[in-house]
């Protein structure tokens, strides 16, 4: 649709409608991404390297399909609201308003579902966040016991890495 067009009833009625399905589809997502965190929690509680990477993948998918549906979503705005959409972001209280009566009600909804949503995710992937730090603080320091354990020479500083600090002194006697 052009950017400079007048828009009648029922364009603004098909547009709502393209906008409710974009944005229903954004809270499914949502709400697999927070499946997806229980799944990513269940990997980091027994450190399993492979499914932590294979909940990263899967939840990269997620996160693509979202980014293309708020393309999507600013398209319709554009569509919409025609170029004041282009200077600025518009936000869905501000579509909604723009669409027939009958139509807002409906969207309002799927908007506060999807506002849920994307609070829910924020909350879980920030706890995740701490609790993969806590697991890597942890195996840094159980990396440094093994290496200090391992090292009856010094060669190996408290992050379980070669230190040049201690120098070993040996010899071979090689006259005889």
């Amino acid at each position: 649709m052009s950017t400079g067009a007048v828009l009648d009833r029922h364009d603004r009625q098909r547009i709502a409608a393209q906008l409710e399905q974009v944005l229903t589809e954004m809270v499914r997502l949502h709400e697999r991404l927070l499946e997806q965190g229980e799944a990513l929690a269940g990997a980091l509680r027994s450190a399993d390297p492979a499914r932590v990477e294979s909940c990263i993948v899967e939840q990269s998918g997620v996160v693509q399909r979202i980014s293309e549906l708020e393309q999507r979503r600013r398209d319709l705005a554009r569509d919409l609201m025609g170029v004041a959409a282009e200077r600025r972001e518009p936000t869905i209280a501000e579509l909604i308003a723009l669409v027939p009566a009958g139509a807002r009600e409906s969207l309002k909804g799927v908007r506060d579902r999807l506002r849920d949503a994307v609070e829910s995710v924020g909350r879980r992937y920030a706890s995740l966040g701490l609790a993969a730090q806590t697991l890597r603080g942890h195996l840094d320091g159980l990396i440094g016991q093994v290496g200090r354990r391992l090292s009856h020479a010094g060669t190996y500083g408290n992050a379980g890495r070669i230190e040049s600090r201690v120098q070993i002194v040996s010899g071979i006697d090689m006259t005889r």
